[in-house]
């Protein structure tokens, strides 16, 4: 069965500044409490193509730029690799400027099938430990900038 997670917020900074950070997909360690590090396997360059390693105290994933698109400020990744019971899996992350006080809506969607013996544990752990600790691990990091 296919699971499908969407989270949402609104982080406290322009779109361009939020952009900067997630387009440089090799920096999701600088951001995200869960990475211990991540880095450039292949193509290291914010394009199409680029595949990252993202290290974890419990496991690792290797995820492959699929689309980028700046000017719309939106972006997938799928995972090409992983230690975690996980298939199948794409992401998609959008930002829409709020303009009125200068902060960002981001909305961050994945979808994957997994063999784990309890999926709904594993969508709970995905979205609590992935999708909503990455939001709030943005927010933080451009708190302290």
């Amino acid at each position: 069965m296919m699971e499908c997670i969407t989270v949402s917020d609104v982080i406290n900074v322009s779109v361009e500044e939020v952009w900067k950070k997630i387009s440089a997909f090799d920096e999701f360690s600088d951001y995200h409490p869960g990475a211990v590090r991540s880095f450039y396997l292949h193509q290291a360059a914010d394009q199409q193509g680029s595949i990252r390693r993202v290290e974890m105290s419990d496991g690792y994933v290797e995820e492959l730029l699929v689309n980028i698109d700046p000017k719309n400020y939106h972006l997938e990744y799928s995972i090409l690799k992983s230690s975690f019971p996980l298939d199948g899996y794409s992401a998609e992350i959008k930002l829409i400027p709020v303009t009125q006080d200068n902060r960002t809506f981001i909305q961050w969607n994945v979808s994957f099938t997994t063999t784990h013996p309890s999926p709904e544990a594993l969508v709970a752990e995905i979205k609590n430990n992935v999708l909503i600790a990455g939001i709030n691990g943005l927010n933080d990091y451009f708190s302290k900038s």
